[in-house]
């Protein structure tokens, strides 16, 4: 059977997610992942239009090149659809563990990083914090039961990671997030770099490639970490975006 997954308005993050969870539940269910492409993404981007934007994130997904795209289906043959993201979402989740160790997933996580370089230098312990300053959902007044995360969370991991971190190299901190660059004075040190209103490939590739990943409640970071060979810390925010048995909660 070709299965694909309805189309969506979200950014970067939320679809990158919502296509690999949809790529690994069908293969596994012994079908056939059809990508039908992205008709829309919400963008930080200023450089692109909407369309490169969109060109260049699915280039970056390495999905095109390597599964079943709507000229591949034979002529008269039907593509299901997955249903709605939330009744997905709950689908995949009750399975979650089993598919993150699946073939399918390793699979598609060797073809994902295929290509990829890691952007840091090797010398140093590379701690990558993924710092989300704004959220829309309270914004627009929706609600929803988003744990703290304050300016004292984030230094504190710091804090704790250079007293217990008993390494040969000198630990490097990365700070991505997006914003006045003067709002993070307060993590400011000889090894932190801020990485702020940078390119989102490039932010989601640094997450990637990090000996250490202290994600947000973002998808950004959260589907990073899937990919993150390194040590990755979280705090459980949302029942539909769980962690895998490895991830360390720091709270």
């Amino acid at each position: 059977m070709y299965i694909t997954l309805p189309q969506r308005n979200d950014g970067f993050g939320a679809q990158f997610l919502h296509i690999l969870r949809a790529l690994v539940y069908i293969e596994e269910s012994h079908n056939s992942f059809i990508f039908m492409g992205i008709d829309s993404m919400m963008s930080h981007s200023t450089d692109d239009s909407e369309r490169a934007y969109i060109e260049k994130v699915i280039d970056y997904m390495n999905v095109r090149q390597y599964y079943l795209t709507a000229s591949d289906v034979p002529n008269g043959t039907s593509i299901q659809l997955l249903p709605d993201v939330c009744t997905f979402y709950h689908m995949f989740c009750s399975r979650f563990e089993e598919l993150h160790q699946s073939y399918a997933f390793n699979k598609y996580k060797k073809i994902f990083l295929s290509g990829k370089a890691n952007p840091y230098d090797a010398n140093f312990f590379n701690v990558a914090i993924h710092i989300r300053k704004e959220d829309k959902f309270l914004h627009q007044g929706e609600g929803r039961n988003i744990p703290n995360f304050s300016d004292e969370y984030y230094s504190n991991f710091c804090k704790q990671i250079r007293a217990k971190y008993q390494g040969d190299k000198p630990l490097k901190f990365h700070i991505y997030s997006i914003g006045d660059e003067s709002v993070f004075d307060y993590l400011k040190n000889e090894d932190v770099v801020l990485h702020i209103n940078e390119n989102m490939l490039e932010t989601f590739t640094g997450f990637v490639f990090a000996d250490v990943l202290l994600i947000s409640h973002s998808c950004l970071s959260y589907t990073a970490a899937f990919f993150c060979n390194g040590t990755v810390y979280y705090k459980h925010w949302n029942h539909l975006h769980l962690g895998l048995n490895e991830w360390q909660q720091y709270v």
